[in-house]
């Protein structure tokens, strides 16, 4: 099952060759990430990809939403996909 994304909704299981991570952020700091994105890939060269939204409590700014297309729109029409980065 896939989200929005075209990724799967829950990590894939098994052995992997390695696996790729991928952070964005919503603006300036290092502490406004809005996305991680993780790439499986097995020996046979098949790829799987996965990604979660994160809360930035933070503003997004207009150069980080144009680099990924996230914003706070998204983060208000999609609020049940997003999770706090801690718990």
């Amino acid at each position: 099952m896939l989200n929005k994304f075209e990724h799967l909704k829950t990590p894939p299981t098994g052995l992997f060759r390695f696996i790729a991570l991928d952070v964005e952020t919503a603006g300036k700091s290092i502490g406004s990430i809005c996305q991680i994105g993780l790439c499986f890939v097995s020996d046979a060269g098949t790829l799987q990809t996965y990604s979660v939204l994160i809360d930035p409590e933070g503003p997004f700014e207009a150069f980080n939403t144009e680099l990924h297309g996230i914003s706070a729109e998204t983060r208000a029409s999609k609020s049940s996909q997003w999770s706090p980065l801690s718990s």
